[in-house]
């Protein structure tokens, strides 16, 4: 892969040029933004985020790839770190459960993003009832859309931050990416090595999306 290739080049670089070629940063943020720049992306920004946490977690390569693939689909082009809930009645009995059992509410709360979340996410996912409003306080944020209150109070633990009190932190683009780079870590590295073995463990058995991932993942390969 391109990201192998010119680690090894860097390295060689750097053991021969150590005045001239100090470390091999450059290289790596060339590298960054020329797969940015691919997917016509140039918030540097983002960029440098993507590029630290590519090395505080260790995903490189093909997972680097199949991250930003995923990540790029489920944000509609990096453009959204916080979950689309505005849905038609049609379209809600057709995703979630709990309208495809009560199909008059989905007619009521239909276009409500609302009352779509404190249904559609009640009582699972750590979340507590209608009621609570657990639904909408906690639906899928990041880059990588983490839904429900079991979640964030599992990522409060990894970044140091509370997300129970302050949900609105994991929409900001610095823990956006660093929790996307934390999901694969754990739950997706060493498990997929294919566009399709990943989104089924990012989007779930249904793999939502996967030709937009095969399609971008190709790009950028």
């Amino acid at each position: 892969p391109l990201y192998a290739f010119i680690t090894l080049c860097a390295e060689y670089i750097s053991s021969i040029y150590p005045f001239r070629f100090p470390n091999s940063s450059c290289f790596w943020i060339k590298y960054f933004c020329d797969l940015f720049k691919i997917l016509n992306i140039s918030n540097q920004a983002l960029i440098d985020n993507f590029k630290l946490c590519s090395e505080k977690y260790n995903i490189k390569d093909n997972d680097l790839l199949l991250l930003i693939s995923n990540c790029y689909v489920e944000s509609g082009g990096f453009k959204k770190t916080v979950e689309n809930l505005n849905y038609s009645a049609e379209a809600l009995i057709a995703n979630f459960s709990y309208f495809r059992n009560n199909k008059d509410e989905a007619v009521k709360c239909a276009r409500n993003p609302e009352k779509i979340a404190n249904r559609a996410y009640a009582n699972r996912l750590g979340n507590g009832s209608v009621e609570s409003g657990d639904g909408w306080k906690f639906r899928g944020r990041s880059y990588i859309q983490l839904t429900g209150r079991d979640l964030y109070k599992s990522y409060s633990t990894k970044l140091g931050v509370d997300l129970i009190s302050n949900p609105d932190l994991l929409a900001t683009e610095k823990y956006a990416v660093e929790t996307s780079f934390i999901y694969y870590r754990d739950n997706v590295k060493g498990k997929a090595s294919t566009v399709e073995q990943s989104r089924k463990l990012i989007n779930g058995p249904k793999m939502l999306g996967l030709e937009e991932v095969r399609t971008i993942y190709n790009k950028i390969r």
